[in-house]
């Protein structure tokens, strides 16, 4: 998992696999739930409901799970494509191939320019093994550039 940012608050990673920020506010310039290194099926960065993980531009899931029980805010203000959380296949296959977003905490999106395929979801898999479950059990917010065809979910398969 690659998380890269400032931390403020009480982070505690119990497991390399399984990190949970339980208070404060991770700033993250780039975050990315992938198996990159092991074909680990219970990848999982849980946000407690004492934290605040901010990101941007893009949240990368490729074979990793997020629970949010906290708050995430995605922002993005470039004018190429953007995605809020891009979900692809994992770099490693592992036996479970399905993965998620979930939790009850707050997911807010909010993309202030972008081209006309930007979506605040996007799901590009190249396998037909590889499934993605989007649990919202808390309040979302998105914000989609009103000058372009944006899109709140968009799908693509190879």
């Amino acid at each position: 998992m690659l998380i890269q940012g400032g931390i403020t608050g009480t982070p505690n990673v119990p497991s390399m696999y399984q990190p949970t920020l339980s208070s404060g506010t991770l700033q993250i310039g780039v975050l990315a739930v992938s198996n990159t290194v092991e074909p680990v099926s219970d990848l999982t960065l849980t946000i407690s409901s004492a934290g605040t993980a901010v990101g941007t531009p893009t949240v990368i899931l490729s074979g990793g799970n997020i629970v949010n029980n906290g708050a995430l805010n995605i922002t993005s203000s470039s004018t190429l494509v953007n995605y809020g959380i891009y979900c692809t296949d994992p770099i490693q296959y592992a036996s479970v191939t399905k993965y998620s977003y979930s939790g009850s905490g707050a997911l807010t999106i909010t993309q202030t320019n972008g081209a006309a395929a930007s979506s605040s979801f996007y799901f590009k898999s190249g396998s037909s093994s590889t499934n993605y479950e989007i649990l919202f059990n808390g309040t979302i917010t998105l914000k989609l550039p009103s000058a372009c065809a944006a899109y709140s979910l968009c799908s693509y398969v190879r």
